[in-house]
């Protein structure tokens, strides 16, 4: 399903873009996922700044997808630059607090979808586009309700007083990705 992106003022409209890379050039692109998995390893080692062995390790991750998932490949680099994106906008200190609880109000979340897709996909009385139909309504309404949850959080609140576009470009990045990979790994069954 191809689609636009728009975001209002205190709402969003999600739609998928199934180009992400074709925005912009695709070097770039990876070079973005590339740094952001670094930093992941980096932190897995206690250092704020990734070395050079951060970065080989993750160029070797990204060769290995190449030829055992490439779909797989695909996927990860947009979210992770698309992460990165949201990391370098965010700056370090408001990043952190955003992604804790991001992860922290997403935490059962695979449970829950799965959970709902399955009761959509049994009624019996629904054809296969209405069946579609209603689980992209679904995914939707499932993203924007733990983007409300995550927006109103006393600690976002708190850290993002006087921020508040910075915290909308931040969450829209976020429910972009999810609505991604959600889409994603449904064409993939």
């Amino acid at each position: 399903m191809n689609t636009l992106v728009e975001q209002g003022n205190n709402n969003y409209h999600l739609t998928f873009d199934n180009n992400f890379m074709g925005i912009e050039k695709p070097i770039s692109t990876i070079r973005k996922a590339v740094q952001n998995l670094a930093e992941e390893n980096a932190s897995g080692d206690s250092l704020k700044v990734p070395e050079s062995k951060h970065f080989k390790d993750a160029f070797e991750f990204y060769k290995a997808m190449r030829l055992n998932d490439p779909e797989g490949l695909k996927l990860s680099i947009e979210v992770r630059a698309r992460e990165q994106d949201i990391k370098n906008k965010m700056g370090e200190k408001l990043y952190n607090v955003f992604d804790k609880v991001w992860i922290e109000v997403n935490q059962d979340s695979t449970q829950e979808i799965n959970e709902a897709l399955d009761q959509i996909k049994k009624d019996k009385k629904m054809s296969s586009e209405d069946i579609e139909q209603a689980i992209d309504e679904f995914e939707l309404s499932f993203i924007k309700g733990k983007a409300r949850i995550v927006k109103n959080d006393p600690r976002i609140v708190s850290a993002f007083l006087g921020k508040e576009e910075v915290l909308r470009n931040g969450l829209y990045g976020v429910m972009l990705s999810m609505l991604h990979v959600l889409r994603s790994n449904r064409e993939n069954l």
